[in-house]
């Protein structure tokens, strides 16, 4: 047997990619290093840059000996000081979009942002509503509401019949129609005389997730028989099979999906 030793350079390839030595630009990641503020010392971290200048995500550790406790906080980069609670990882990030809206910047110095009545207040502000929401299991900021008055169905009307099925689009009515006049009777009861009108009437609500972890897209609850298509019904069947799925009402018309209700541990569970 002949063992052929691979060419340089793919060997030098190799040992490069087992042992980097490039740093990452700063525009391939978000993570940042900075020095965390402890009442004995400092300590080296490292954390991801937020929206906010200034302020970053990272781990809370605590302890004599720190830590990671498995919570996260938001830290003024600066100085290295804890700008919000430790909480889940999702109520973290929501703290991001609740300083958002206080208009404070946090991309100063110690002194200047400990001068600025306005970070003060929203320092507190922001301690008390996380303090409730971990309280309550729900989230600190909603990214929707979570019931939506679905718009009326378009259906295909022929021979004086409507077809029992209704569609979202124009166009998802359409394909049936155009399928009924280029194959007549591979529809059932369809013929190329049909006509597509919409309905005069909403078919019903839908309900989706309220948590920003959630896209606009995705966070339906959808129809046990069409994992694809948002549930469309009442308000009262869908709080039911909601329920039962694992989803959760906060109140005031917002609920989340299972997966983002076990980010939202009630306090002490």
């Amino acid at each position: 047997m002949t063992i052929t030793a691979p060419p340089a350079a793919q060997t030098r390839r190799a040992r490069r990619d087992l042992f980097p030595s490039r740093p990452i630009p700063a525009a391939e990641t978000a993570l940042a290093e900075l020095t965390i503020s402890r009442s004995n010392g400092l300590a080296p971290m490292v954390g991801e840059r937020t929206t906010l200048p200034g302020l970053v995500l990272t781990p809370h550790v605590t302890g004599e000996v720190l830590r990671y406790t498995g919570n996260w906080i938001l830290t003024h980069a600066r100085s290295g000081r804890r700008v919000s609670p430790a909480a889940s990882f999702l109520h973290t990030r929501e703290a991001v979009v609740w300083l958002e809206n206080r208009g404070v910047d946090w991309d100063r110095p110690t002194a200047d942002i400990l001068a600025d009545p306005a970070a003060s207040s929203a320092f507190e502000e922001l301690d008390f509503a996380m303090y409730c929401a971990q309280d309550a299991g729900r989230p600190l900021v909603y990214a929707r509401t979570s019931w939506v008055d679905w718009p009326p169905l378009w259906r295909v009307h022929h021979r004086g019949g409507v077809s029992d099925e209704g569609f979202d689009t124009f166009e998802a009515a359409a394909d049936v129609a155009w399928s009924a006049c280029r194959f007549p009777g591979d529809e059932p009861g369809m013929y190329p005389s049909s006509v597509i009108r919409r309905d005069e009437q909403s078919p019903g609500w839908a309900l989706r997730c309220a948590s920003i972890a959630c896209t606009d897209r995705d966070s339906f609850y959808v129809d046990a028989w069409d994992g694809d298509r948002p549930a469309v019904d009442s308000r009262a069947v869908l709080e039911r099979m909601a329920w039962d799925s694992g989803w959760r009402g906060h109140g005031h018309g917002h609920w989340t999906c299972p997966n983002c209700t076990r980010q939202y541990p009630t306090r002490g569970a």
